[in-house]
């Protein structure tokens, strides 16, 4: 296996297994490699901003981390505008960007990303989580498990960049072990089914009380309908939540904040004195002229 084997083969036993990208010469070995895996699945783009939008969608619709790839120079950088997007909505995202052959740098290379070139890294830096470059071979699979775990951080999850020069993507690579970091787990002694019946009970006696729906409850949106039907209680949804929950329910108020329907904004209007907020930070965007909390509600 090359070393882009091992970097799509982690990658896909890890769950990322749907790639959008538009392929280039210092980037094939990475699609090669994704092609050759029964496991991946490729959409290729026209454009690379076009691939970092359709993997934000891919992953509000599905909760599954996508990746992005990305051949050197411009497709590097015409990726930065969805990449970025990604940063700002906080969708864990890999992106996967090639590089002209290690063995060739300093001599002046036409699309060079590394430190005599482009610099690809520090264009990226204020957009992902992490930077990382395959330099070896070898160190395919432990770069691939050190920016999935960055971009799927459990605090604040983003893009993550990995850099794939084309010689050594294409090399051989030994299968290694990896070792994981431990994560916290959330509590299993009844902690959280007591704040649930904590917030239905809040829910169940607010005279006007509200659902608001973010992408970030994209993966549990059943849940999330399931507990308004059974709350029998209103729910709208953020403008990048349109469409996780059928418009047509009974209990929706359709969309909230930004260009806002009239159903959310006459009952946002009237005061809402209990609103549960699921996968949303709330920014202006999402408010707008539906106040989803009223003064001195919960």
């Amino acid at each position: 296996m090359t070393a882009a084997d091992r970097v799509i083969d982690f990658l896909v036993c890890s769950g990322v297994r749907t790639f959008f990208g538009v392929p280039g010469g210092p980037v094939m070995p990475v699609f090669d490699a994704v092609l050759r895996h029964d496991g991946a699945r490729l959409i290729e783009s026209r454009h690379e901003t076009a691939a970092a939008f359709a993997a934000i969608g891919f992953w509000n619709i599905t909760g599954q981390v996508p990746c992005v790839l990305v051949t050197a120079g411009p497709g590097g950088t015409n990726a930065v505008t969805g990449v970025a997007a990604a940063h700002c909505e906080q969708v864990p995202l890999v992106v996967l960007c090639g590089d002209v052959a290690q063995a060739g740098w300093g001599e002046r290379m036409l699309q060079d990303m590394g430190g005599q070139g482009l610099q690809v890294e520090r264009i990226y830096q204020p957009v992902t989580r992490a930077q990382v470059r395959l330099t070896h071979p070898s160190c395919a699979s432990a770069c691939a498990l050190e920016v999935l775990e960055a971009a799927t951080g459990a605090e604040v999850p983003g893009p993550a960049l990995l850099v794939a020069p084309l010689d050594v993507a294409a090399a051989e690579a030994p299968a290694g072990v990896l070792l994981r970091k431990q994560r916290g787990r959330l509590p299993r002694d009844g902690g959280l089914v007591d704040i649930a019946r904590m917030t239905a009970e809040v829910l169940a006696a607010a005279e006007r009380p509200l659902i608001v729906v973010g992408a970030g409850a994209g993966a549990s949106a059943w849940l999330v309908r399931q507990a308004a039907e059974t709350l029998n209680i209103p729910f709208t949804t953020t403008p990048r939540a349109k469409g996780l929950i059928d418009e047509r329910h009974p209990l929706s108020l359709r969309g909230c904040g930004m260009a806002a329907s009239w159903w959310a904004r006459r009952y946002t209007a009237k005061g809402v004195d209990a609103a549960l907020v699921l996968g949303t930070d709330l920014d202006d965007c999402s408010i707008g002229p539906t106040p989803l909390v009223g003064p001195g509600a919960g």
